[in-house]
């Protein structure tokens, strides 16, 4: 069988194979209301250049969520240097030898990156970064959730400022909170002096429960901020869910740097950027899916007509 004649059959049965996925797809958006809203959801982030919104918040966001990590690392090096000879970090996925010094490793990474990153960027380039991304994440909500409505942000609105120096705190301080639920026990008894293994383990569950809870308040309250049409039952759903999202890539994140920390055939500096420019990447997707979803949800004043136009029920004739 010729060349040609093999790439014909394969563009062929991909042919058959998405008509058919999209003939189900379409039987599932006619018996789930569901399945349909998720769908709507999905065309809207892809047709209303959701996804090119998505890219510039990523590029602007990227110098300053390396400052960010580095700052992690910080506390990180603060962490590992409790318990001298002892590892204070429990990841699981990862297994270190008794004689690596897991904090020294830390200290090298953060004192090599942060001079390297602060020389080439500086104050200003961040807070220019921090003043960008908040530009760019703001106008994005307001050209999904308003449409054609939407108004024009400001490059140089002080707000952007506070807002990028808001967020930027707010994810630092989830990571942190990630990280603090792979501290071991015995650094924990060292810290706060709790050593009962039950305790602990409530701890660390009342910790993932508290990151979740606050990444939900602040999504959900930017969220009500610029939408005042849909319902606020709705928003506070997505941000659950969103929030929800952001915890569990919150541990893949850092899980993951940390095992790359260890791995001598990896560069630190590479890894902070990969690792970051990933993360970024993923979370500022699913908040411009989550807003998608809920601007295709029906706003509040089109329930309103239609519980208010339908007949009584209950009644005896």
């Amino acid at each position: 069988m010729t060349e040609p004649t093999q790439t014909g059959q394969r563009s062929s049965f991909r042919r058959r194979l998405r008509a058919k996925v999209l003939k189900r797809v379409e039987g599932a958006r006619k018996k789930s209301a569901l399945v349909d809203h998720l769908v709507r959801a999905e065309l809207r982030f892809r047709q209303d250049q959701v996804l090119y919104l998505a890219l510039v918040v990523t590029y602007r966001a990227l110098f300053l969520s390396i400052v960010l990590m580095l700052a992690f690392l910080y506390v990180l090096g603060l962490v590992t240097s409790v318990l001298p000879g002892t590892n204070e970090i429990v990841i699981p996925i990862l297994s270190l030898p008794t004689d690596q010094d897991l904090g020294a490793i830390v200290n090298q990474t953060f004192t090599r990156s942060s001079g390297a990153v602060m020389d080439v960027l500086g104050v200003a380039t961040l807070l220019f970064s921090a003043t960008y991304t908040a530009k760019a994440m703001r106008q994005g909500t307001e050209n999904i959730l308003r449409a054609d409505r939407a108004r024009r942000i400001r490059t140089f609105d002080p707000r952007n400022l506070a807002v990028g120096v808001f967020l930027a705190a707010i994810v630092l301080l989830s990571w942190l909170l990630v990280l603090s639920t792979a501290i071991r026990r015995a650094a924990v008894a060292e810290i706060i002096g709790l050593s009962s293994p039950t305790a602990v383990n409530v701890a660390k569950g009342v910790i993932i429960v508290t990151a979740w809870l606050l990444i939900a308040a602040v999504v959900f309250a930017a969220l009500r901020i610029a939408d005042k049409e849909h319902r606020t039952q709705t928003i506070a759903l997505g941000s659950a869910v969103f929030a929800a999202f952001v915890v569990a890539a919150n541990f893949v994140l850092i899980y993951s740097y940390i095992a790359a920390l260890v791995d001598p055939d990896t560069s630190g500096s590479v890894v902070v950027v990969l690792t970051i420019l990933a993360w970024v990447n993923i979370v500022v997707r699913g908040l411009f899916y989550t807003q998608c979803w809920i601007a295709e949800s029906a706003p509040r004043r089109e329930r309103d007509q239609d519980s208010s136009t339908a007949p009584p029920t209950g009644l005896v004739a």
